[in-house]
Order: C-alpha cells, then sequence, then structure tokens
C-alpha cells in the first residue's frame, strides 16, 4: 500500500504561516479528496483559534494549499516514531477534519 506525506501549507492573513503534515495511504487520500468535492463543493472554513480562520471557496482552493509527496514504509515508520501518537503535526489543514465539518453541516440540516 503506497504511503503519503501530505504538506499542508498557507497564510493567515499575511500575518503567519500555516502548516503542517499528515502521513496517510493513496486510498485515504483519494477518499478524503472526494469527500470534499462532494460534501463541499463551496468550500469551507478552516477555524485556526478563537478569531483565526480560513475561508476557503472551493475544493481546488483546498487542494492546491497541498502537496503530496510518496514516502517509503521505512520514512513513514520513523515519523510516526518521531511524532508517536498523533496522525500528523502542527496545522495539517482542513481535509483532515472533514468528519467534524460534516456532523456540523449535519447539524446545520437536522435545525432546518
Amino acid at each position: 500500500m503506497t504511503k503519503l506525506l501530505i504538506k499542508f501549507h498557507d497564510d493567515w492573513a499575511d500575518e503567519m504561516d500555516v502548516e503542517g503534515f499528515f502521513i496517510t495511504t493513496q486510498e485515504d487520500w483519494d477518499e478524503k479528496v472526494q469527500t470534499l468535492i462532494e460534501k463541499f463543493p463551496y468550500g469551507l472554513t478552516y477555524v485556526l483559534g478563537t478569531n483565526e480562520d480560513i475561508e476557503y471557496e472551493s475544493p481546488t482552493h483546498i487542494l492546491k494549499c497541498y502537496k503530496t509527496v510518496i514516502i517509503t514504509d521505512e520514512l513513514a515508520q520513523q515519523l510516526e516514531n518521531l511524532f508517536p501518537g498523533k496522525s500528523g503535526y502542527g496545522f495539517p489543514g482542513p481535509v483532515c477534519y472533514l468528519s467534524t465539518y460534516i456532523e456540523e453541516l449535519e447539524e446545520e440540516e437536522n435545525e432546518e
């Protein structure tokens, strides 16, 4: 199974860089991208803190912030050893939180 290092980079209001990464499989990444396209065709808001968020207008806008790199199982294991108990580091971007965004979307729909 192909392992990927997914790197995220964006900036918030030209004031700070927002960066992070996570390790996943090609299959999982493809599934996340498809979910993003299907559930959030008009984009979403990535909340960084109490008053900091980044508005994304479309899935394309979001995906431009990611870079995928194929890595070996050995390198994936080394990264997992360096960051135990975490699937990523820093701000891995909105794709990592799709399940949370979907839950919020469903709650909003149920309230209507």
